[in-house]
């Protein structure tokens, strides 16, 4: 969904409070909290709470 994209990259997410956006330069990286937040307003929009039918 371009529209949920374009919104969350529009947000500054460290500034939201999301710490985690930048990452250490050390170990491995987290995923982006920008990409969780796209997946989380997706399976909303679309009234889904299962992993199971995200994943489909």
């Amino acid at each position: 969904m371009r529209v949920i994209d374009a919104f969350v990259e529009s947000l500054d997410v460290i500034e939201m409070g999301f710490d985690k956006a930048r990452t250490a330069a050390t170990g491995r990286r987290p995923y982006h909290p920008g990409d969780l937040l796209k997946l989380y307003i997706y399976a909303y929009l679309n009234q889904t709470s299962s992993t199971r039918r995200l994943e489909k």
